[in-house]
């Protein structure tokens, strides 16, 4: 069974051991207290079944002294532990939070505790998030190829590329007896002269191959695009986030579908959609960016990742001026300034409409 050590230094022992993983923390230059949220490495040996690959969260008080606000057992899911450290990163910025450990008028409870406590029973209280198993990974590489048009295209051998059906021999020719028996397969990979195939019914793992093998090649004629189901949001709860870790979490998460559809080349599904629509950009995160502030260092890592110098570059300037508004607030001024355009001519309505994309532009 996990347990969470008392004192700041066996903590960051824990981490620096590798059994845990310091996923965000709040600055202690703004407060009396430290919120920091870990994953317990899935081979840690001190964490039990239900712990291992769960998160911690706990306060670092200003003695150094540890405060487990919520355990790997309770933090079931992943969304849970980022909600409550938002939650409790708000609170904290924005006086929801005693800033001393006051005692209440019962004179049994903090303050502080007690606020932790209301808000870590309202996150575990809420429904468990729903699976993302409705967003199939989608393979073009690997995809069943039953049902090919009959007009695939002939491909040259010193053209082919991934994706591409082609038949080859068994084995290069000089060592066979006849050329009769050919294999068809599908390519997923080409080094030069070496290509890495699989068969076309996908029973077994890619092979490799010679391009000598190779005794036809064909590569499946376009689709022509359906189009893509429209997700739209109904609320703000379809759009950003309100956390800045959420807020980082949903962003990296688009920027992995966009990746997907580019490499598949094709629209997103409905599903794909809702991620997409969280996007948020970086203006209200920007500490991401900066190397300084160790608060978010695991996702900086991840989201470095994903990107090119050139779009890291891009990502970072928008900090400046990347900000959404609540579409709480976005679609009353709609409403306003819609039913006042109606009273207007043609060319006042445009000089409205520009100013309704000013002051609140839609997602």
């Amino acid at each position: 069974m996990y347990q969470t050590p008392g004192q700041l230094g066996d903590l960051e022992n824990e981490a620096a051991s590798g059994a845990i993983h310091l996923r965000a923390q709040t600055s202690r230059a703004d407060s009396l207290w430290q919120y920091r949220l870990y994953l317990v490495d899935p081979d840690s040996p001190s964490a039990g079944l239900d712990e291992a690959g769960r998160h911690v969260l706990v306060r670092v008080n200003e003695d150094d002294t540890i405060h487990e606000i919520a355990s790997p057992r309770q933090l079931a899911h992943t969304e849970w532990a980022e909600d409550l450290f938002d939650r409790l990163t708000e609170a904290q910025q924005f006086g929801g939070l005693s800033s001393v450990a006051m005692v209440d008028d019962s004179g049994t409870e903090p303050l502080l505790l007690a606020a932790e406590r209301r808000l870590t029973a309202a996150v575990l209280s809420s429904p468990p998030p729903a699976p993302v198993s409705d967003i199939e990974p989608h393979d073009p590489v690997l995809s069943p190829t039953a049902n090919r048009p009959a007009d695939d295209i002939a491909v040259a051998l010193d053209d082919l590329r991934a994706g591409d059906l082609i038949e080859h021999l068994a084995d290069l020719p000089e060592y066979l007896p006849s050329r009769d028996d050919t294999i068809p397969a599908i390519v997923v990979s080409v080094t030069g002269h070496d290509l890495t195939v699989q068969d076309i019914e996908g029973d077994d793992e890619p092979y490799d191959i010679d391009l000598n093998q190779v005794v036809s090649a064909s590569r499946p004629a376009p689709t022509i695009p359906v189009d893509a189901p429209r997700f739209r949001p109904q609320s703000q709860d379809d759009l950003a986030p309100s956390g800045p870790l959420a807020r980082i979490r949903a962003n990296i998460a688009a920027i992995r579908v966009l990746h997907q559809l580019r490499e598949d080349d094709r629209p997103a599904t409905e599903a794909e959609q809702a991620v997409l629509a969280r996007w948020s950009s970086w203006g209200a995160v920007p500490a991401v960016f900066d190397p300084r502030q160790k608060d978010f260092a695991g996702l900086r890592a991840e989201l470095r990742s994903l990107l090119t110098e050139e779009e890291w570059n891009a990502a970072e300037a928008t900090t400046r001026n990347a900000h959404f508004t609540d579409a709480a607030l976005v679609q009353p001024i709609w409403d306003v300034l819609k039913a006042l355009g109606r009273v207007f001519g043609r060319d006042q309505w445009v000089r409205v409409r520009s100013l309704i994309q000013i002051i609140a532009p839609r997602r």
